[in-house]
Protein backbone atom coordinates (compact mmCIF):
# COMPACT_ATOMS: atom_id res chain seq x y z
CA UNK A 1 0.00 0.00 0.00
CA UNK A 2 1.74 2.91 -1.42
CA UNK A 3 -0.98 5.72 0.10
CA UNK A 4 1.72 7.04 3.00
CA UNK A 5 4.74 7.59 0.63
CA UNK A 6 2.40 9.07 -2.62
CA UNK A 7 0.38 11.30 -0.31
CA UNK A 8 2.59 14.59 -0.98
CA UNK A 9 4.06 13.61 -3.90
CA UNK A 10 6.30 15.60 -5.07
CA UNK A 11 7.24 18.73 -3.35
CA UNK A 12 10.17 21.01 -4.93
CA UNK A 13 12.00 19.77 -1.56
CA UNK A 14 12.23 16.21 -2.85
CA UNK A 15 12.20 16.95 -6.80
CA UNK A 16 15.15 19.25 -6.49
CA UNK A 17 16.96 17.06 -3.87
CA UNK A 18 20.85 17.83 -3.42
CA UNK A 19 21.39 20.17 -5.84
CA UNK A 20 19.55 17.98 -9.26
CA UNK A 21 17.18 21.00 -9.82
CA UNK A 22 19.00 21.98 -12.98
CA UNK A 23 18.50 18.65 -14.41
CA UNK A 24 14.66 18.54 -13.37
CA UNK A 25 13.62 19.12 -17.38
CA UNK A 26 9.78 18.13 -16.65
CA UNK A 27 7.10 18.31 -14.29
CA UNK A 28 3.48 16.93 -14.58
CA UNK A 29 1.35 17.42 -11.62
CA UNK A 30 -2.10 16.49 -11.46
CA UNK A 31 -2.76 17.36 -8.71
CA UNK A 32 -1.96 21.09 -9.07
CA UNK A 33 -4.99 22.40 -11.30
CA UNK A 34 -4.49 26.41 -10.86
CA UNK A 35 -2.69 27.61 -14.26
CA UNK A 36 0.57 25.81 -13.15
CA UNK A 37 -0.53 22.45 -13.60
CA UNK A 38 -3.54 21.77 -15.51
CA UNK A 39 -5.98 23.47 -19.06
CA UNK A 40 -9.26 21.37 -17.76
CA UNK A 41 -12.28 21.41 -19.85
CA UNK A 42 -15.11 20.79 -17.96
CA UNK A 43 -13.48 17.02 -16.72
CA UNK A 44 -11.43 16.32 -20.00
CA UNK A 45 -7.67 17.70 -19.65
CA UNK A 46 -6.64 20.20 -22.63
CA UNK A 47 -3.37 20.83 -21.46
CA UNK A 48 -0.80 19.42 -18.43
CA UNK A 49 1.55 22.25 -18.09
CA UNK A 50 4.72 21.36 -16.98
CA UNK A 51 5.90 23.01 -13.73
CA UNK A 52 9.61 22.88 -14.30
CA UNK A 53 9.79 26.24 -16.03
CA UNK A 54 11.07 24.51 -19.23
CA UNK A 55 7.83 24.74 -21.16
CA UNK A 56 7.22 20.84 -22.25
CA UNK A 57 3.49 20.57 -22.01
CA UNK A 58 2.08 17.85 -23.25
CA UNK A 59 -0.92 18.46 -25.24
CA UNK A 60 -4.29 16.55 -27.21
CA UNK A 61 -5.08 19.08 -29.97
CA UNK A 62 -5.24 17.02 -32.52
CA UNK A 63 -8.44 14.97 -31.48
CA UNK A 64 -9.98 16.55 -28.80
CA UNK A 65 -12.01 12.91 -27.89
CA UNK A 66 -8.87 11.35 -26.68
CA UNK A 67 -8.00 13.38 -23.78
CA UNK A 68 -7.46 11.95 -20.37
CA UNK A 69 -10.09 13.02 -17.63
CA UNK A 70 -8.93 14.32 -14.04
CA UNK A 71 -9.91 12.13 -11.45
CA UNK A 72 -9.82 13.92 -7.97
CA UNK A 73 -8.77 13.00 -4.54
CA UNK A 74 -7.92 9.02 -6.06
CA UNK A 75 -7.98 6.69 -4.17
CA UNK A 76 -7.90 8.62 -0.77
CA UNK A 77 -4.90 9.96 -0.84
CA UNK A 78 -6.14 13.46 -1.94
CA UNK A 79 -3.96 13.30 -4.74
CA UNK A 80 -5.36 13.64 -8.10
CA UNK A 81 -4.92 11.81 -11.15
CA UNK A 82 -5.26 11.74 -15.37
CA UNK A 83 -7.51 9.02 -16.32
CA UNK A 84 -6.17 7.17 -19.37
CA UNK A 85 -9.07 5.24 -21.10
CA UNK A 86 -6.91 2.53 -22.52
CA UNK A 87 -8.29 3.45 -25.96
CA UNK A 88 -7.36 6.23 -27.85
CA UNK A 89 -6.68 8.75 -24.56
CA UNK A 90 -2.88 9.76 -24.98
CA UNK A 91 -0.90 13.41 -24.35
CA UNK A 92 1.43 14.98 -26.49
CA UNK A 93 4.87 16.57 -26.13
CA UNK A 94 8.82 16.62 -27.45
CA UNK A 95 11.21 14.40 -25.93
CA UNK A 96 13.84 15.07 -27.80
CA UNK A 97 15.56 16.58 -25.01
CA UNK A 98 16.54 12.97 -23.77
CA UNK A 99 18.77 12.46 -26.93
CA UNK A 100 22.43 11.21 -25.95
CA UNK A 101 21.83 11.83 -22.52
CA UNK A 102 21.75 10.15 -19.03
CA UNK A 103 17.76 10.34 -18.13
CA UNK A 104 15.84 9.11 -15.30
CA UNK A 105 11.80 9.13 -15.82
CA UNK A 106 9.43 8.77 -11.99
CA UNK A 107 6.05 8.49 -12.19
CA UNK A 108 3.39 8.08 -9.93
CA UNK A 109 -0.04 5.20 -11.30
CA UNK A 110 -2.07 2.68 -11.15
CA UNK A 111 -3.20 0.32 -13.82
CA UNK A 112 -6.98 0.13 -14.18
CA UNK A 113 -6.60 -3.04 -15.89
CA UNK A 114 -4.72 -6.32 -17.06
CA UNK A 115 -4.63 -6.21 -20.68
CA UNK A 116 -1.42 -6.63 -22.17
CA UNK A 117 1.17 -3.71 -23.54
CA UNK A 118 0.25 -0.21 -21.66
CA UNK A 119 2.88 1.92 -22.16
CA UNK A 120 2.63 4.83 -19.84
CA UNK A 121 4.82 6.94 -22.15
CA UNK A 122 6.26 6.14 -25.67
CA UNK A 123 7.76 7.31 -28.37
CA UNK A 124 6.69 6.38 -32.16
CA UNK A 125 9.92 5.92 -34.14
CA UNK A 126 10.95 2.95 -35.33
CA UNK A 127 14.92 2.90 -35.58
CA UNK A 128 17.27 1.26 -32.97
CA UNK A 129 17.68 3.04 -29.72
CA UNK A 130 15.43 5.69 -31.63
CA UNK A 131 12.91 6.18 -28.78
CA UNK A 132 11.76 5.39 -25.62
CA UNK A 133 8.53 3.39 -23.98
CA UNK A 134 8.51 2.77 -20.44
CA UNK A 135 5.23 0.59 -19.26
CA UNK A 136 3.70 -2.91 -18.88
CA UNK A 137 4.49 -5.89 -21.56
CA UNK A 138 1.61 -7.99 -19.76
CA UNK A 139 -0.35 -8.34 -17.13
CA UNK A 140 2.91 -9.41 -14.82
CA UNK A 141 6.04 -7.53 -17.22
CA UNK A 142 7.38 -4.26 -16.98
CA UNK A 143 9.80 -2.68 -19.26
CA UNK A 144 11.45 0.49 -20.40
CA UNK A 145 12.85 0.06 -24.12
CA UNK A 146 14.98 1.79 -26.32
CA UNK A 147 13.25 0.71 -29.44
CA UNK A 148 14.53 -2.94 -30.27
CA UNK A 149 16.65 -2.21 -26.93
CA UNK A 150 14.73 -3.63 -24.09
CA UNK A 151 15.13 -4.31 -20.53
CA UNK A 152 12.27 -6.35 -19.27
CA UNK A 153 10.98 -7.50 -15.64
CA UNK A 154 8.81 -10.50 -15.31
CA UNK A 155 7.46 -10.67 -11.86
CA UNK A 156 5.48 -7.34 -11.05
CA UNK A 157 1.97 -7.72 -9.15
CA UNK A 158 -1.08 -8.60 -11.75
CA UNK A 159 -3.69 -6.53 -11.65
CA UNK A 160 -6.19 -6.96 -9.12
CA UNK A 161 -9.81 -4.69 -9.40
CA UNK A 162 -10.62 -4.62 -5.74
CA UNK A 163 -6.90 -3.78 -4.57
CA UNK A 164 -6.13 -0.67 -6.67
CA UNK A 165 -3.57 2.19 -5.37
CA UNK A 166 -1.17 4.34 -6.81
CA UNK A 167 2.65 3.04 -6.59
CA UNK A 168 5.95 4.89 -8.19
CA UNK A 169 7.92 3.15 -10.97
CA UNK A 170 10.73 4.92 -11.87
CA UNK A 171 13.09 4.30 -15.16
CA UNK A 172 17.51 4.87 -15.67
CA UNK A 173 19.75 5.19 -18.05
CA UNK A 174 23.31 5.68 -17.03
CA UNK A 175 25.81 5.94 -20.06
CA UNK A 176 28.31 4.46 -17.71
CA UNK A 177 26.24 1.62 -15.81
CA UNK A 178 23.27 0.73 -17.86
CA UNK A 179 19.70 0.71 -17.08
CA UNK A 180 17.69 -0.01 -14.13
CA UNK A 181 13.72 -0.26 -13.34
CA UNK A 182 12.37 0.32 -10.01
CA UNK A 183 8.84 -0.35 -8.68
CA UNK A 184 8.14 1.79 -4.67
CA UNK A 185 12.04 1.90 -4.29
CA UNK A 186 12.98 -1.58 -4.53
CA UNK A 187 15.15 -2.31 -7.59
CA UNK A 188 13.53 -5.12 -10.35
CA UNK A 189 15.90 -5.56 -12.82
CA UNK A 190 19.26 -3.62 -14.42
CA UNK A 191 21.72 -4.38 -16.84
CA UNK A 192 24.61 -3.12 -17.97
CA UNK A 193 23.27 -1.68 -21.89
CA UNK A 194 24.57 1.92 -22.34
CA UNK A 195 23.54 2.35 -26.13
CA UNK A 196 22.01 5.89 -25.31
CA UNK A 197 18.50 7.48 -27.11
CA UNK A 198 19.81 8.56 -30.61
CA UNK A 199 15.92 10.22 -31.09
CA UNK A 200 12.88 10.36 -29.34
CA UNK A 201 10.07 12.02 -31.66
CA UNK A 202 6.12 12.49 -30.73
CA UNK A 203 6.16 11.16 -26.99
CA UNK A 204 2.85 10.14 -25.72
CA UNK A 205 1.65 10.25 -22.12
CA UNK A 206 -0.84 7.27 -22.06
CA UNK A 207 0.43 5.63 -25.11
CA UNK A 208 1.95 5.51 -28.77
CA UNK A 209 -0.04 7.81 -30.93
CA UNK A 210 0.57 5.88 -33.73
CA UNK A 211 1.03 2.42 -32.88
CA UNK A 212 -1.61 2.17 -29.71
CA UNK A 213 -0.62 0.23 -26.83
CA UNK A 214 -2.49 2.44 -24.47
CA UNK A 215 -2.50 3.21 -20.86
CA UNK A 216 -5.78 1.77 -19.15
CA UNK A 217 -5.39 3.53 -15.79
CA UNK A 218 -3.95 6.21 -13.78
CA UNK A 219 -1.23 8.83 -14.00
CA UNK A 220 -1.04 11.12 -10.52
CA UNK A 221 2.92 12.74 -11.65
CA UNK A 222 5.97 12.65 -13.61
CA UNK A 223 9.08 13.73 -13.34
CA UNK A 224 11.85 13.84 -15.64
CA UNK A 225 15.87 14.33 -15.55
CA UNK A 226 18.53 14.25 -17.90
CA UNK A 227 21.18 12.66 -15.24
CA UNK A 228 20.82 9.49 -12.82
CA UNK A 229 20.56 10.30 -9.16
CA UNK A 230 22.54 8.67 -6.86
CA UNK A 231 20.15 5.89 -4.00
CA UNK A 232 19.77 8.66 -1.64
CA UNK A 233 18.68 11.08 -3.94
CA UNK A 234 16.46 8.77 -5.59
CA UNK A 235 14.35 7.42 -2.31
CA UNK A 236 14.34 11.10 -0.95
CA UNK A 237 12.96 12.07 -4.52
CA UNK A 238 10.61 9.04 -4.26
CA UNK A 239 9.90 9.27 -0.72
CA UNK A 240 10.85 6.15 0.33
Amino acid sequence: DMTSAVNDLWTPTRTWANGTATNLKLWYDMSDTTYRGLQVSSTAIETIRDKSGNGKHATQSINTTRRPALVTDAYGTGLHCARFDGTSDNMLFDGTFLVNTNYSIFGVVARGSSGGKYWLASSNSSTTNGGISVGWTSDIKHAMTQYNNDLTYTGVPGYVATAKWLEIYSYHHSSTTGKQIYMNGTLLTLNADTSPLVGNPNVSIGGNNTTGNFFNGDISEVLIYTDVPNDTDRQRIEGI
